[in-house]
């Protein structure tokens, strides 16, 4: 969702001189979903091996690949080089856990799954991309946004990706939140 709506949230949070970091909230966030999601499961295949040493490699092949990236990124592209960098980084070292992951403790991972919606997700923020180049106005864009967001989220149930129910307990209990704080 921060991803889809990063350009309203940075327009409506902050000023001007800071528009421009609504071209890096994705990228960032898009960072931190995939480094989150790759570590619970290789993470603890690692773990329930035994073989912590595994989990050595792809810190160090991130912090190394980062500073290198950064290095060459920065000067030509600024803070977008930062965060291109950032991803570039979480990607690789996200690819060897992987790797290692299933060399301590194998578990059948279907990764033409994980490939398809990593695709699915760089099509739709490909899309959001696109919008923010156009000055449309604030409403329908988020009208538009908004919609866009409803179909990925139709086509992941379709495609069984995830589960209506788990969708359904998750706004329940956004606004079983947000009504408790009322009271």
């Amino acid at each position: 969702v921060f991803c889809f709506f990063s350009e309203e949230i940075v327009k409506l949070l902050m000023t001007k001189d800071f528009y421009p970091v609504m071209y890096l909230m994705p990228l960032i966030i898009s960072q931190i979903f995939i480094e989150n999601s790759t570590s619970a499961l290789f993470k603890r295949q690692i773990m329930f091996a035994e073989k912590m040493s595994y989990a050595i490699p792809p810190s160090f092949v991130y912090l190394v690949l980062n500073i290198i990236l950064n290095f060459l990124l920065i000067p030509i592209y600024g803070a977008l080089g930062a965060a291109v960098a950032l991803l570039i980084s979480g990607l690789v070292s996200s690819c060897i856990q992987g790797y290692l992951g299933q060399k301590a403790f194998y578990l059948p991972v279907k990764y033409l799954i994980l490939l398809s919606l990593l695709l699915l997700y760089t099509t739709f923020l490909a899309i959001i991309y696109f919008l923010m180049l156009y000055e449309i106005s604030f409403i329908p864009k988020i009208f538009f946004k908004f919609c866009l967001n409803i179909f990925y989220l139709y086509l992941l149930i379709r495609l069984k990706k995830i589960e209506f129910s788990l969708i359904k307990n998750t706004i329940n209990r956004i606004i079983n939140i947000l009504i408790y704080k009322k009271t």
